[in-house]
């Protein structure tokens, strides 16, 4: 995997995760989740929230070639993010809720179900900058053992 295409898709998935998350968190849900939260910071780290989805970006693009099959680079990315958006989302919001009893039951499902689609997003932008950046759509023989950053 070239760097080039690794960096590329990596920063399109974490923008769009994170301009999402914005909409999401924020203008949209902002009420609901201050509802549903009993502990909540005075001031948000914004810098480390943008770090975090840096990370998932990178992360997500250094996975995505491993588990291509074949198909639409858009419907198979988006597969690929709904699966990470539960992998990663649900069990996190759970040990928060156990360890911190600061959000409800619901809310870890809703923010879960959120992620889900997310990063269903952010898969879907990383694999078809993946397309883009190869010059043709990524096939499953284009990834192999040697397909390592």
């Amino acid at each position: 995997m070239g760097i080039r295409r690794l960096l590329l898709s990596a920063l399109a998935g974490a923008a769009i995760m994170l301009l999402l998350a914005a909409v999401w968190h924020i203008a949209l849900m902002g009420r609901y989740y201050a509802a549903g939260v009993s502990q909540v910071q005075e001031v948000v780290r914004y810098d480390v929230i943008a770090l975090a989805y840096l990370v998932l970006g990178a992360l997500m693009a250094i996975i995505y070639p491993k588990g291509y099959a074949g198909g639409s680079p858009a419907s198979e990315g988006f597969r690929f993010g709904v699966l990470i958006g539960l992998v990663y989302a649900m069990p996190h919001a759970m040990v928060a809720v156990a360890a911190t009893g600061s959000a409800s039951g619901s809310l870890v499902l809703v923010d879960a179900a959120w992620h889900m689609v997310e990063q269903g997003v952010g898969g879907a932008v990383i694999a078809l900058v993946y397309g883009r950046l190869g010059g043709a759509p990524l096939q499953p023989a284009d990834v192999d053992e040697d397909t390592v950053v």
